[in-house]
């Protein structure tokens, strides 16, 4: 998430999944821009509910 947006992948933004028994996911941005700015926090569904993460600054300078 992004700002409280949900994002959306695409040619720039790529999200990694686990591989094997690794359990961390990995966003990716590429060619990053100064909108690319913002707060990041990352949020997790299944059928017993849901968590989000902290947010994460990031600044792009």
């Amino acid at each position: 998430m992004k700002d409280d947006n949900e994002l959306t992948p695409n040619d720039r933004i790529q999200v990694t999944a686990p591989i094997g028994n690794d359990d961390k996911y990995t966003l990716i941005i590429l060619n990053v821009q100064p909108e690319d700015e913002g707060e990041y926090s990352a949020k997790i569904s299944n059928f017993g509910g849901s968590l989000q993460s902290d947010k994460c600054k990031v600044i792009v300078s």
